[in-house]
């Protein structure tokens, strides 16, 4: 985790209005060190750290990613089985209330990637994403300055300083992201036996795997 920590920044800001702001982005020009499934890993554990501590949920949420360093090599580390099931887990699982996807300093080769995974998407998510060229002013319609970090323009610490309170979050709850913390509901084995219905939770989790 390491490896996919020094190069890839998360950032977690709240914001006026009961708003939360997510902003993930990728410092890796050659995409030589990246590695899909090392990002989606800590996709998880960054989402469950945060799910860790915090006992309540913002009325809504923002995301922000900074595809910079994105290129076709990307679709040569693709994995389609995974994004189908991260898909499906961010739109169904994922206890966050999403109003607003901005992908930001997009190269041409994004259109090709969106493509790619666009059919897994809902269209109601896929009404809610934005797209805004290198060096564009379009983010400022939807996010005040002062709601962004510096690197975007904005007065909020730099993403260098955010994401070192998502890796001190992380290193906190170590322990209980070794864990199994979730567990996959079954609506058809409530009748069952609770033997039946621990068998039929597990294996539905396990269906749910990315390993």
């Amino acid at each position: 985790m390491q490896k996919i920590i020094s190069i890839i920044n998360i950032g977690y800001l709240k914001l006026s209005g009961k708003r939360n702001l997510w902003i993930y982005q990728i410092n890796d020009p050659g995409l030589n060190i990246y590695e899909y499934m090392l990002d989606v890993k800590l996709f998880f554990l960054a989402t469950d750290a945060w799910l860790l501590s915090n006992d309540e949920l913002e009325e809504s949420d923002i995301v922000i990613m900074d595809v910079k360093d994105i290129s076709l090599k990307f679709l040569t580390k693709f994995n389609m089985s995974v994004a189908k099931k991260i898909a499906k887990y961010q739109q169904e699982v994922v206890p966050t209330r999403l109003k607003q996807v901005h992908i930001v300093n997009t190269p041409v080769v994004v259109d090709t990637i969106y493509g790619v995974m666009k059919p897994f998407l809902k269209k109601e998510l896929t009404e809610m994403i934005y797209f805004h060229q290198p060096k564009s002013q379009t983010l400022y319609k939807y996010l005040d300055k002062e709601d962004l970090p510096e690197d975007y323009g904005g007065t909020r610490p730099k993403m260098e300083e955010l994401n070192k309170s998502i890796v001190e979050l992380l290193m906190k709850y170590r322990e209980r992201l070794n864990e199994k913390l979730w567990v996959a509901l079954d609506k058809k084995s409530k009748n069952k036996s609770n033997e039946e219905k621990s068998s039929t939770e597990s294996s539905t989790f396990r269906s749910l795997g990315i390993d």
